[in-house]
């Protein structure tokens, strides 16, 4: 009967380690594709800006009118924020009184009832986002006649546009639910891409056929409105690839590793199972004798 039990708790042992050694070894290789997806994205963003064309405002029509192909290029070009026409009514943002030609709002409501579980349970705020844009410009400088191109921002929201942080506070809310009044905070964040900033474009140039020159994000870069030069982003993004190709190589490992321990243990359970059980009962006559 002794045995019996003992080869029941041997299965059962046997079953949670094969179990626990199949779900580490899914999720290092899970980790593994995700940290080769990343490695492969970062890899073609560096090897497009390695291939890119660093040019001054002044050199943009020439450059796209040479050929269809330059229009596929990725394009780095430095400037100054303007509006596309003086008459242009700035973007005010009401609580801090700065100008610029972009403002994102992001309200987070948080209700007093769940202050202490939002931390871990993000889900339970609740956050609304507006952007307010209006037409723009890259200028050479602050003259008069600098040369310039038209930013596209079609379609284009503000996940890839480095922004300034004009405004963050708090304000209390009430709301009612179900007839009961509920107290809670507001806070609210305030970014823009403020008026004269200093900051370089990477994107495709093309002339309309109106013969507008403009620059709009590329599909396939990570960046389009970034306060970094061509080398920053280069760099970054070189480090990132680094990191990735690290990760990637750890989960593999290990995972290998793994599946060479799962291969091992069921092909020597059989020898090795008479160890297992002396020892298992050895430990269940221990723990008898410490009860008794």
């Amino acid at each position: 009967m002794s045995t019996d039990n003992n080869n029941n708790d041997m299965g059962v042992l046997d079953a949670v380690i094969d179990i626990s050694l199949a779900t580490l070894a899914l999720t290092l290789g899970w980790k593994f594709v995700r940290n080769s997806i990343s490695y492969n994205q970062t890899n073609t963003y560096l090897s497009k800006i390695r291939g890119s064309k660093k040019l001054s405002i002044s050199d943009l029509r020439s450059f796209a009118s040479e050929s269809d192909i330059n229009n596929n290029t990725l394009v780095v070009v430095r400037g100054m924020i303007k509006p596309l026409s003086s008459n242009s009514p700035l973007i005010l943002s009401e609580h801090c009184g700065r100008e610029g030609v972009l403002l994102r709002t992001i309200k987070t409501f948080k209700l007093d009832i769940f202050n202490s579980l939002s931390t871990v349970l993000p889900s339970l705020n609740r956050t609304v986002g507006t952007i307010q844009k209006i037409p723009l410009v890259l200028v050479e400088n602050d003259k008069s006649n600098s040369p310039s191109v038209v930013i596209n921002m079609e379609g284009l929201g503000s996940h890839n546009v480095d922004l300034t942080e004009v405004c963050n506070y708090v304000q209390p809310t009430f709301t009612k639910f179900l007839g009961i009044k509920f107290s809670g905070v507001t806070q609210v964040e305030e970014e823009m891409l403020l008026l004269g900033k200093r900051i370089t474009a990477f994107g495709n140039v093309s002339v309309s056929e109106d013969g507008i020159l403009e620059i709009k994000a590329c599909k396939d870069f990570i960046y389009f409105l970034a306060d970094i030069t061509k080398l920053d982003a280069e760099m970054d993004l070189f480090f990132e690839r680094l990191i990735f190709m690290w990760w990637k190589t750890f989960h593999v490992t290990f995972f290998l590793g793994l599946l060479v321990l799962i291969v091992l243990l069921r092909r020597n359970r059989s020898h090795s199972k008479p160890w297992f059980q002396r020892f298992y009962s050895w430990l269940r006559h221990r723990k008898q004798q410490g009860t008794d």
